[in-house]
This record gives C-alpha cells, structure tokens and sequence, in this order.
C-alpha cells in the first residue's frame, strides 16, 4: 500500500481513498492500490548538480578515455546528446532507441549483444562502451561526425 500525507486543508479524497489524521496538519491517504502502475514522466531537463555530472565532467573524461581521438568524440557526443547523459532518443519509426551521451542503440536485434538502458545511463560506462565501439568500428556507429 503506498501512503500519502496529505495536508489537512485539503480534505479531497480518491474515491475508495481513506483518511486518517495522524497530527493537527496532516492526514495519512491511502489511496493508491498495491498493485497500481504509475507512469513515470520523462524529464525535460535535470539540475545537473542534483542528479548527474557537468558537461566539463563528461568532457573531462571523455578526454581521458579517446586521448588524442578526444576533440572528434566530443564532437560527436554534443552532435548525439548536447553531453546530456540522461538523453534518450525513443523513435522507433527509425528504428532508434539510443542511451546516454553517445547516443547508444538498443533497438531490436542490437539490444542482445550490448549494455543495459540502466548501465550506459551511467555517463562513464556509456564513454567507456563508446570507446570500444570506436576502436572495434571506428566513427562508423554514429551518424554525427
């Protein structure tokens, strides 16, 4: 059962909601079943302090791992994500569902032999999973040049 503290001027309730006052201010709602599915919204943006590195992070580390092949890749990792490490394209008209910084695609057939969604989220395993793609493919995997 998920709870919600609702506070007590607003006495608006779900239908089948229960309320119960648990102090002067504030009431506990129980309103959302067990077993209820919650969409979760994609962000449009994140506080990059808050939730994930700066672009001079990823930069940084971007030079780290490509060295002298740096300035093409982050070239290509601005054309792909602007360096957003949380971006994700999901067009699957164009055969597209690509993660992280590098814009890595999972769609299909592409998804068995590569990462998890959730690993290449992390900016440096999706830098790192670049690396060896450009090393085993060259600048070929990516249509930003």
């Amino acid at each position: 059962m998920v709870v919600l503290l609702v506070a007590k001027p607003s006495l608006a309730s779900a239908p089948n909601a229960t309320q119960t006052p648990i102090s002067q201010n504030f009431l506990v709602q129980q309103s959302i079943p067990p077993t209820a599915t919650l969409p979760i919204p994609k962000p449009k943006s994140y506080a990059v302090s808050d939730t994930g590195p700066s672009t001079s992070e990823v930069r940084a580390y971007i030079e780290e791992v490509f060295g002298k092949d740096a300035p093409r890749a982050i070239r290509i990792a601005s054309c792909e994500s602007s360096l957003q490490w949380w971006r994700i394209n999901d067009t699957p008209s164009t055969g597209d569902y690509s993660i992280g910084i590098f814009q890595i695609n999972l769609y299909g057939s592409l998804a068995k032999n590569r990462p998890s969604k959730e690993w290449l989220l992390n900016y440096k395993n999706n830098i790192d999973y670049a690396y060896k793609m450009y090393k085993a493919q060259g600048w070929t995997p990516w249509s930003c040049k």
